[in-house]
């Protein structure tokens, strides 16, 4: 619904969270301020590194506000994978990971000492 994106200059959270008070008190849209608080996150994300292989982004947020999938692959001008369920990538890893380091400690010979 945005019409016209707040631009916001600081990295500091604390002088954003300034800026976004201030542009509120000046009567600017909320939606206009949240897509320059999105734009400012991506755009750092973006300064972080060069992206020069494929793209995914998972978590909540993708989960649940695909417009700022939109909005990176607008500024990276490339298209961005989003896996079905974005929010559980996390802890699908963090479950296979402990099921191999489960596997590399435990003995299923039942002739073995236990963990030798």
């Amino acid at each position: 619904r945005s019409t016209d994106m707040v631009k916001l200059g600081s990295f500091c959270t604390v002088f954003s969270a300034t800026e976004v008070l201030e542009n509120i008190r000046h009567g600017k849209k909320i939606e206009d301020i949240v897509k320059g608080v999105f734009f400012s996150v991506i755009r750092r994300v973006v300064e972080m590194d060069a992206m020069t292989a494929n793209v995914v982004m998972t978590g909540g947020v993708v989960a649940h506000n695909l417009y700022i999938v939109r909005m990176m692959e607008d500024l990276i001008e490339r298209p961005i994978r989003v896996p079905e369920k974005p929010q559980l990538t996390g802890a699908i890893g963090a479950a296979l990971y402990a099921m191999s380091a489960a596997s590399e400690s435990v003995t299923l010979n039942p002739m073995e000492e236990p963990n030798g």
